[in-house]
């Protein structure tokens, strides 16, 4: 995430993931907390498999 924020030259990231489990790690929220200004994420719908 770091590299995506340096390489959008002050432009927000918008940056879609899925739900893996470290997405939404403890660490992974707070840097994004810090970076609110910088990257907003979005996460895919979790799907059901019968």
């Amino acid at each position: 995430m770091k590299r995506l924020v340096k390489d959008a030259a002050g432009k927000k990231v918008f940056l879609i993931l899925d739900n893996l489990k470290v997405h939404h790690a403890k660490v992974v929220k707070a840097w994004l907390a810090d970076h609110a200004n910088e990257i907003e994420v979005f996460y895919l719908p979790s799907t059901v498999r019968n």
